[in-house]
């Protein structure tokens, strides 16, 4: 060990200021234990708007999920439709994102992630890979049991008597 003839006190007393600045600093910016987050009161309906709108237009996915009101019905994949679906993504994920985590619950949180993620992909596939004009496996589904043009919703389940 090197001494270098200067005195320890002053060295010790500023670690010891600087770990009580960091955990002052520390305890400004967590919650107490007693109390929670406050919670966007405005995050269930905007997830409820942004089901609702995939579901009007991603209708066979619907159907497929219970939303028999949509049977029978297809997605828009007109070169129009196509824009307009990337153009709806890009205002939710616009929207989801302008939400602050902190005032979120931490179920809701993992939500808000897991959305952004979800559009992200599908953004992706839509606008970025252009999936829709150069993979026609894009109206199969592409494997995530989204829109397809397989009719086993309507004839795998039993929706009532044949009468």
């Amino acid at each position: 060990m090197t001494f270098t003839g200067k005195p320890a006190a002053p060295r010790v007393a500023a670690i010891g200021l600087l770990l009580l600045a960091l955990l002052g600093a520390c305890g400004k910016a967590t919650t107490p234990a007693n109390s929670s987050p406050p919670v966007s009161a405005g995050w269930p309906a905007l997830v409820d708007e942004y089901v609702e709108s995939y579901f009007q237009a991603h209708p066979s996915f619907a159907a497929q999920q219970g939303r028999h009101d949509l049977d029978g019905r297809l997605p828009d994949w007109t070169a129009e439709g196509i824009r307009a679906e990337i153009l709806r993504l890009k205002a939710f994920r616009s929207r989801v994102a302008a939400v602050t985590p902190a005032t979120l619950e931490a179920s809701q949180q993992f939500e808000r992630e897991y959305l952004l993620t979800r559009i992200d992909r599908d953004l992706f596939w839509m606008d970025t890979a252009a999936a829709p004009f150069h993979n026609p496996e894009f109206y199969l589904g592409m494997g995530d049991g989204g829109d397809s043009l397989d009719p086993t919703v309507y004839v795998s389940r039993s929706y009532g008597t044949p009468e």
